[in-house]
């Protein structure tokens, strides 16, 4: 193999690196995003959990949303969706959860939580 071959290989091998790396790096951004605007819808609807503690936070999620009603709920959001709104755009991500629960009397979705 001639030195121009092996520094071609070198270069190839390089970009091959870069480009694994720059995926890696829009997927980190990507799941910092949507993980951003989950949480932002949720100390909108629920300004009470923001000063919570993170052991206070995780046992509230859990109760709240480990049982067979939030299930069904998620698993009618899932089936409601359409191939328009499960492209990966955080703006559609809100109509989704919205369109799956009901409306209160404000026109705000409820997950009927008791």
């Amino acid at each position: 193999m001639t030195e121009k071959a092996a520094t071609k290989i070198e270069q190839l091998e390089q970009q091959i690196k870069d480009i694994k790396s720059a995926e890696k790096d829009r997927a980190r951004k990507e799941r910092t995003k949507r993980l951003c605007s989950r949480m932002g819808h949720i100390e909108s609807i629920l300004p009470d959990t923001i000063n919570l503690t993170e052991e206070q936070f995780h046992a509230f999620i859990k109760r709240t949303l480990q049982n067979d009603h939030a299930r069904k709920i998620l698993t009618q959001a899932r089936t409601q969706a359409t191939p328009q709104n499960t492209a990966k755009s955080p703006q559609n991500e809100p109509q989704q959860a919205a369109s799956a629960a009901p409306l209160d009397g404000g026109g705000v979705a409820r997950l009927g939580v008791k």
